[in-house]
């Protein structure tokens, strides 16, 4: 799912997704590019997903700002991922929500672009999206 047009000026995105599943069990992320492409490496971020049992599951990624920790697929993940401008091009990210087993999603990171935010794709990773949905909103 791709958002393109993203004004210059922005200062702050909230990605928002309600009952978002793929086919996969690789968590869905988050890529941000400027007007030409995608970044696709470089990112620093991590997230898990905890449960009341203490269970915990995530991993670090590189590709983009993961939404949970491993999933299985099918899988529903409600919540928002927010991202800062910090400083010129750098990005800091912070995601929160829960799935519908009881786990609570937590997770962030940053990433430095070489130029400036104009778009950012959420992508399924392997597989495809099965369910949910997907918006964002700028200031």
């Amino acid at each position: 799912v791709e958002f393109t047009g993203i004004p210059s000026t922005v200062k702050r995105i909230t990605v928002m997704f309600y009952s978002l599943s793929t086919t996969s069990t690789n968590a869905p992320r988050v890529q941000l590019g400027t007007a030409s492409s995608y970044d696709t490496s470089g990112y620093s971020a991590s997230a898990a997903a905890v449960s009341a049992t203490p269970v915990w599951s995530g991993g670090t990624n590189v590709d983009g700002f993961v939404l949970t920790g491993q999933v299985s697929a099918g899988t529903e993940l409600s919540g928002t991922l927010v991202l800062t401008n910090i400083t010129s091009n750098v990005w800091v990210a912070v995601v929160g929500g829960n799935n519908p087993a009881g786990s609570a999603i937590c997770g962030g990171g940053f990433k430095s672009l070489s130029g400036t935010l104009t778009r950012l794709q959420v992508i399924p990773s392997l597989g495809s999206f099965d369910a949910g949905t997907i918006n964002i909103m700028y200031e």
